[in-house]
């Protein structure tokens, strides 16, 4: 197994786990851009704890996440056409769904 099949693997299995603790997330932009922020800032955190185990874990969350919002976004096209994009990123951007 190469690094990358490693990370991804570590990456998937976060994001399974975000599933079944959260189920389905589908929120606006600006919500998704706070909840990625708050998990970069737990990076940013074990950095200046100097703790490189919770600093990795920080960033398999911080790319679940990203992917977490990618996922929605894809969701939202395919249920509401490619069109339904432009008003999900506009009209969506401040509500928790």
């Amino acid at each position: 197994m190469t690094g990358q099949e490693f990370a991804i693997g570590a990456v998937v299995g976060e994001r399974r786990a975000q599933d079944r603790k959260w189920g389905e997330q589908n929120h606006g932009p600006l919500v998704w851009l706070a909840v990625l922020s708050e998990e970069v800032g737990e990076a940013s955190e074990a950095i200046l704890k100097n703790d490189p185990d919770a600093f990795r874990a920080e960033m398999i969350q911080v790319a679940a996440v990203a992917l977490a919002i990618v996922e929605c976004a894809d969701r939202h096209m395919l249920d509401h056409g490619t069109h339904a994009m432009v008003r999900w990123w506009r009209d969506a951007g401040d509500r928790m769904a």
